[in-house]
Formats: structure tokens, C-alpha cells, sequence
């Protein structure tokens, strides 16, 4: 669905993306276009959808996502998105998605790695990921982040 001012209406531009419930869904602003990750029984499927609804399938997320296991996704000002994966076992890692590539890159342990909930947003001027979980809030400062 697409929000539509001019209306005040949500009508929906494209149906059946194929990932399920519960995937990740961030727009980045940069490219003009929203990255879906994972969803019902479908962790690892990633698609670009453009605003008039044209999808493009990617290369599959190198891991699993998980809402409940505290996946996460934002836009980086380097013009990647960062995602936060939710492995079975094992220590969660993040990920940046270089669409110019369509590759993803392992960035290492994920800064939210023992907090239970997170929840993010991304400050761009400030290159830091803010993360209110269930015992408070804390912010991140991003690592200096390059395409590969």
C-alpha cells in the first residue's frame, strides 16, 4: 500500500510480494525504493519494490529473520540497508545490503547482541542507530561503513 495525501487513502499498488507476514520493510530514500526481507517461512527471500509496485527479487539474506527474534532493517546513509538477522543459535550479526552489487556484507556482531526486543530508528546525521529494548533505551554510533 502506498499513502496517498492528495486522499488521505492507502490504496494498495501492489499485492502478493511473496514474503509473507512479518517481513522487514524499509524504504531508503536514496535508491527510491523499499527493501523486504524474510517473513513467514520465507527468512531469507529479499525484494526491492519501487512506489509504483514493481518488485525485483534479490539475492537471498545470507541468514534468517525473525520479528520475534529481534530482526530489525533501517536505510544507512552510505546507501545501504543495515539488517539485523535472528539466528537459531549463535550470536545475531548485521548486514548491509549493497543494491548497486546486490550483495550482502557481514559486518560483524550485532550492536543490539543481548538486548531483548529491540526496536530501532536511524539517525542519519548523527551516523547512530537508536534501540529501545526492555530495559531502557541505548544508541549506537555506526562503525564507518563502505561498500565492499
Amino acid at each position: 500500500m502506498e499513502f496517498d495525501p492528495v486522499n488521505n487513502t492507502w490504496p494498495t499498488v501492489v499485492s502478493n510480494i511473496g514474503n509473507g507476514e512479518h517481513a522487514l520493510a524499509e524504504f531508503h530514500a536514496m535508491h527510491g525504493t523499499t527493501l523486504i526481507v524474510g517473513g513467514n517461512n520465507t527468512q531469507g527471500v529479499a525484494q526491492l519494490v519501487s512506489p509504483g509496485g514493481t518488485k525485483r527479487r534479490v539475492v537471498d539474506f545470507p541468514s534468517r529473520t525473525s520479528m520475534s527474534g529481534g530482526s530489525w532493517s533501517i536505510p544507512h546513509r552510505s546507501g545501504a540497508w543495515l539488517v539485523r538477522d535472528a539466528p537459531e543459535t549463535g550470536t545475531p550479526h548485521l548486514f548491509a545490503y549493497w543494491p548497486a552489487l546486490d550483495r550482502w556484507q557481514d559486518l560483524g556482531e550485532s550492536p543490539d547482541m543481548g538486548l531483548v526486543n529491540p526496536t530501532v530508528a536511524y539517525d542519519a546525521q548523527a551516523d547512530a542507530v537508536i534501540i529501545a529494548h526492555s530495559r531502557g533505551t541505548s544508541v549506537w554510533k555506526c562503525v564507518p561503513i563502505t561498500q565492499p
